[in-house]
């Protein structure tokens, strides 16, 4: 399985192993109102992002009819272990969160 991360200023890598997802977490403490997130999204479509504001929203970039949901106050730790999830398809793992409506 294929994932790729977004930096905070849309530079891109594929699959570039675990270990990168705490210091793409760390970038937000850099992040301004221009390019606030960062990404997680799998070859599937399935996105996991996180905003300066630890907001995590969770979608599908590929089909636009299932609705983006989110999450406040996400810590370093839950996303990492979210990130981890979606790079392995393992989506009941990040569905079984508490996902609210819109992002």
């Amino acid at each position: 399985m294929s994932y790729q991360i977004t930096h905070w200023l849309g530079d891109e890598d594929t699959s570039p192993g675990t270990a990168s997802f705490g210091p793409l977490f760390d970038e937000l403490a850099i992040a301004d109102a221009e390019h606030p997130d960062v990404f997680v999204t799998h070859e599937s479509g399935w996105s996991l992002g996180v905003n300066r504001a630890r907001r995590a929203y969770w979608q599908n970039v590929e089909d636009l009819s299932i609705k983006p949901r989110h999450l406040d106050s996400i810590d370093k730790d839950k996303f990492i272990e979210l990130a981890i999830a979606v790079a392995n398809g393992d989506f009941p793992t990040v569905e079984a969160e508490d996902w609210q409506p819109g992002y």
